[in-house]
């Protein structure tokens, strides 16, 4: 018993080609021509148009509904609550402490 086994013997070797046998031909390269390019690039404008537009307007989606604000006065003087241009309390987390800046 063997640990290696026996490999097969290599195939026979290719014998050369004979002269009646033509070399297969290759077609040669053709650069795209200037009206086939001028049709992609208008392809390509008129989709990424088609899908900016799309998103917009939210085709096939339901309408919004807008809420308008209540008619409110802009404010006084030293006004800063309930009025159109007033002050939002905004609440702010200080960062955690592994998040601070390196140095």
């Amino acid at each position: 018993m063997a640990l290696f086994p026996k490999l097969p013997p290599p195939p026979p070797p290719r014998p050369p080609p004979s002269p009646q046998q033509p070399e297969p031909q290759v077609d040669p390269y053709r650069p795209t021509s200037a009206r086939r390019r001028v049709l992609i690039a208008v392809l390509a404008v008129a989709t990424a148009t088609t899908l900016i537009w799309m998103m917009l307007e939210r085709v096939g989606a339901p309408p919004v509904q807008r809420v308008l604000p209540d008619d409110r006065p802009r404010c006084a003087a030293g006004q800063t609550e309930g009025c159109v241009g007033g002050r939002a309390e905004v609440l702010v987390v200080p960062a955690p402490a592994s998040a601070a800046a390196p140095r």
